[in-house]
């Protein structure tokens, strides 16, 4: 007599220690139970019928593992037409006349799973599975899951062959953040890689002798974002000084700092001029400034507050909000150009101008299209490809040493009557454990520049861990440590590698604003 695998042929002859543990009597008594009521059913054929289910008074099925090469799939199915019955169910039946829902599956003579489908939070099914057996114990404690009386459950069985470029597939979405046609191709032209789990498990080995990389380290080499006014008091990285090679500087008057700030639009000279002056600093002269639906929500001089788009590029779409209507709209040609003049510049004393290298000496960085700030360009910059030396002429040495008031300063192009806004390009420094910063960040901090930069002491730093002998930035005799990982940026990569645009879409903290 065999019940649901426990083969009953005489009293063993072995005795069971007394009194038994519960939580064997309970799994005893449970299996037993099971065993009794549970019927043991195959999977069909693929291609055959689909094959109905007659649960038992416990509502159990133990149905066994599907065959190679094929998968089985328990289902609970209910016309859509409820006059209508599933006695007419055949492979050719369209799916439109029923609801199907799945239960469980077995492929490739694996053991049963839950799949997932619409009933899984609510059904109370158990899977338990007897692989010597070969089948798998379902209870579903509560059969009727639609709550309707109708429908039954099927076994159905298909054909499941994956090709070796499918079971790749699966292998790289398991091992890495994807498969891509490369690292198939790649996988397939080794010569070592056996096409099967052999040469899988060869490609997993490869891949652990292989240096470490760094999400940390890649993101920190590319990081491009602005850091200016406000954005600097939280602030713990440096921007890099205005006359320093690398530094970025814009040819638009506002940015994505400007959020939620007002401005004024003043009338400037004799001509119909106007000036936008942003927290008692000129921005631009424009010869306009209106809606751009013509004027009709707003126009002319006035008070104004920023609102939330910004095009971070000459022309950009920006949104302004006027102060005494209440009523926001785009402004009429985006984003404008930075203007000024020596009168313009000189409403504001804390202004400080650097004379700029030749237009040809500043390499121009396009703006990218971020889809996530609904088609806005962002990014838009021109980057200084060599320092400027502190001369009186250059005047960069009235740049103040408080990096919180670089907002304020601008670059006049040399040969011309150009002007740019300093767009703050975000420094930051070399800081890991082989070569931490040798006072913690101090002298940065006095500066005001940013927080201290030494780590808390850990397994991964502690070898390298040392006293610092300039009165590091939490005191004297600091302990001073670095960061893995926590490496410089650079400043002149190609912008196809920057962050700027590896990580398009992704946040905006990444954008120069």
């Amino acid at each position: 007599m065999i019940l649901s695998g426990f083969a009953l042929t005489r009293r063993p002859s072995w005795s069971l220690p007394l009194p038994l543990p519960l939580p064997f009597v309970m799994f005893f008594a449970m299996a037993m139970a099971r065993a009794a009521t549970a019927a043991t059913v195959s999977c069909p054929a693929a291609g055959a019928g689909p094959q109905e289910i007659s649960l038992s008074a416990s509502n159990g099925i133990s149905p066994q593992l599907s065959l190679a090469s094929t998968v089985c799939v328990l289902v609970h199915l209910r016309p859509k037409d409820p006059s209508s019955t599933s006695s007419s169910l055949s492979p050719t039946s369209h799916s439109s006349d029923y609801i199907l829902s799945p239960v469980s599956r077995s492929y490739e003579g694996k053991p049963w799973e839950r799949v997932a489908g619409p009933f899984q939070s609510s059904l109370d099914l158990d899977i338990a599975c007897n692989l010597s057996s070969n089948y798998c114990d379902h209870t579903i404690t509560s059969p009727d899951i639609t709550g309707t009386g109708t429908g039954s459950y099927y076994l159905i069985s298909y054909s499941h062959t994956n090709t070796f470029d499918e079971e790749l597939v699966r292998f790289f979405s398991q091992s890495t953040y994807g498969a891509t046609r490369t690292s198939i191709a790649d996988f397939k032209a080794n010569s070592n890689y056996e096409q099967s789990t052999k040469g899988m498990a060869l490609w997993v080995k490869d891949q652990m002798e292989l240096p470490v990389t760094s999400l940390r380290e890649t993101y920190r080499k590319g990081a491009d974002f602005s850091l200016t006014g406000q954005a600097i008091g939280s602030a713990t990285v440096t921007p890099k000084h205005p006359c320093a090679q690398y530094s970025r500087w814009r040819d638009y008057a506002f940015t994505a700092d400007d959020y939620g700030k007002e401005f004024t639009v003043q009338n400037f000279g004799t001509d119909g001029k106007l000036l936008i002056v942003m927290g008692g600093q000129p921005r631009t002269i424009v010869d306009s400034f209106q809606s751009s639906d013509g004027g009709a929500t707003w126009s002319g001089a006035g008070t104004y507050t920023f609102r939330y788009r910004c095009g971070g590029a000459v022309g950009g779409e920006v949104l302004i909000m006027d102060k005494i209507k209440n009523q926001q709209r785009s402004l009429a040609g985006g984003n404008p150009l930075v203007v000024l003049d020596d009168a313009a510049i000189a409403t504001d004393p804390q202004t400080v101008v650097v004379n700029l290298p030749p237009r040809s000496e500043l390499e121009t960085l396009r703006a990218v299209w971020a889809p996530f700030l609904q088609e806005t360009p962002a990014g838009g910059t021109l980057r200084m490809n060599s320092s400027i030396s502190d001369t009186p002429t250059s005047n960069c040495g009235a740049i103040p040493t408080n990096s919180a008031n670089y907002g304020k300063i601008l670059g006049k192009i040399s040969g011309e009557e150009s002007y740019l806004w300093y767009a703050g390009f975000a420094e930051l420094d070399n800081n890991t454990p082989d070569a931490p910063i040798a006072d913690g960040g101090k002298a940065k901090k006095d500066l005001g520049l940013r927080d201290c930069a030494t780590a808390p002491k850990n397994f991964l730093n502690i070898e390298t861990c040392h006293l610092s002998e300039e009165g590091a930035c939490a005191g004297t005799n600091t302990i001073i440590c670095g960061s893995p990982n926590e490496v410089a940026n650079i400043p002149d990569l190609p912008a196809s590698q920057s962050n700027i645009f590896q990580f398009n879409g992704v946040s905006d903290a990444m954008f120069f604003s």
